[in-house]
């Protein structure tokens, strides 16, 4: 039940993060329940190609993990999909915050994402590594599950939300935001 829920829990968290990004007071239940109420079949899309996604890659690894990493070649290939999964983890911070910030369809929404990534790859580098310390600190201390939940995960979209605002509200004119709160009148 928790993965089938993520999605819809991942769009209104970021939803609630961005306002608060943004310097706006964030009402957390209608900004929460507002944002999956209006994108909860873009973010199962978007959750379904990361699970996918994240399927096949972790399938390649294992795979090539079998074949043993002393051949060059698989280590070639491994690089390789580690590489591709990076690429990808870092335009899907973009494309859950582009989601709740921008009146776009999903396509337009990933191709901007993955511009995004390459425009900023510096950038987004350094933000996906800070949002990920936390779940890594969470893994090595052993903590509680509810800690994921309530606080890691949460500081981790908040880190996420601080670093692509910056970047979308440098590359987005405002006429192309169509900022959510505007949208609810």
């Amino acid at each position: 039940l928790p993965i089938i829920l993520l999605p819809l829990g991942m769009v209104g968290l970021f939803q609630v993060m961005s306002r608060w990004v943004r310097g706006k007071q964030p009402e957390f239940f209608t900004d929460f329940f507002g944002a999956i109420r209006k994108y909860w079949w873009k973010s199962y899309v978007i959750g379904l190609i990361d699970f996918v996604v994240g399927g096949i890659t972790f399938a390649n690894l294992a795979l090539l993990n079998t074949m043993g990493f002393d051949n060059l070649l698989v280590l070639l290939i491994a690089t390789l999909n580690i590489f591709i999964a990076a690429i990808l983890l870092m335009a899907n911070m973009y494309i859950w915050s582009l989601l709740v910030v921008a009146e776009f369809g999903l396509r337009h929404i990933f191709l901007l994402s993955l511009k995004l990534v390459f425009a900023n790859l510096g950038e987004t580098v350094i933000t996906l590594i800070l949002a990920l310390l936390p779940l890594v600190f969470a893994v090595l201390l052993s903590l509680p599950a509810i800690l994921w939940f309530i606080g890691l995960i949460s500081l981790s979209v908040l880190i996420i939300n601080k670093g692509t605002w910056r970047v979308i509200r440098r590359y987005l004119p405002e006429a192309e935001l169509v900022i959510f709160e505007d949208r609810k009148q």
